[in-house]
Order: structure tokens, then sequence, then C-alpha cells
């Protein structure tokens, strides 16, 4: 049972807001387990003050259990340049793994519609998977040229600078 447990986060992982939405939980996310799923596969949980839920098995393989007050991470402890660079290069492997499932979520849509006609309902399918599809390529490129920023001119992204050194 998780419920009552805390974890803070080693890789950087993708949970899903109230709304549906995939959002990337950083590096040091401190995560408060609320429940678990009856199959044990999802877990609720508080970040940030934030409810979210994710994949059980992400929490064991990516986060650490905080059983000590003390391990509780420095919120103003500086990040070094690994740090950074890792934390960079996770948000583009993530954003890569949503883009290319948006991409195969259109093309299975598009596969969908046999005479190249669609009715309304295969339109607005076809429009939603488009837009899920641009969003994620913008977020891989957005992260793409975040890590190039870093690793060519040193640049540190502003959400990461205050924590930078």
């Amino acid at each position: 049972m998780l419920a009552g447990r805390r974890f803070i986060l080693k890789i950087p992982t993708i949970a899903v807001d109230s709304q549906r939405v995939a959002v990337i939980m950083p590096i040091g996310a401190v995560l408060n387990v609320l429940s678990e799923s009856v199959d044990g596969k999802m877990a609720q949980v508080v970040w940030d003050g934030r409810p979210v839920a994710m994949f059980v098995i992400d929490l064991a393989e990516r986060g650490r259990e905080i059983v000590k007050p003390h391990e509780l991470p420095d919120a103003h402890a500086p990040l070094d340049r690994e740090q950074i660079r890792t934390v960079l290069q996770n948000e583009l492997e993530a954003a890569q793994e949503r883009r290319i499932a948006a991409s195969e979520q259109f093309t299975q849509v598009m596969a969908e519609v046999p005479s190249g006609l669609p009715h309304p309902d295969g339109t607005h399918r076809i429009r939603l998977a488009s837009r899920e599809y641009s969003g994620a390529l913008a977020e891989a490129a957005t992260a793409m040229a975040r890590l190039n920023e870093f690793l060519v001119r040193g640049t540190i992204p502003p959400d990461l600078e205050s924590k930078g050194d």
C-alpha cells in the first residue's frame, strides 16, 4: 500500500493532471501518494500542491522513497552543469516519446478513414489527433532548442537558471 508515503524523483517522469494533460515532473519533485488504483497500476499523488495520476511502476523505478525528513531536497541547492544537461536531455526524450505516440495515433486515425471522405465524427477525431500531434511536435522542438542552446552556447534556460550555478 503506497497511500501516505512520500517519494522524490530521480528521473523526470510523466504524469497526467485532472484535465488529462500530460505534465513532466522534474528531478527532485516530491510526491505525496494519496491513493492507489484497485489494480495497483496507477497512483494518485500530489506534486507541488497539484493532484496528478501516474503509473506505480514509474514511481518505483524513477523515484526514491523519503523515509526521513532530512532526505528532502534543498529547493535552493544549485544544479551543476551536468545536472542541467541531464534535465534537458530527459525533457527532450520525454517530448520525443510524446511526439512519436501522437504521430502513431494520428496515423491510426487516418487509417480508419477508408474512403478519404470522413463523416463528421471522423473529422473531429482527425482534428483532435492533429492538434495533439502539433502540440507534441512543438514541445519536442522547444525541448531540442533548449538542449542545443545549452550544449552549443552554454545558455541555461530561465526555469533552471535560478537553480544553476
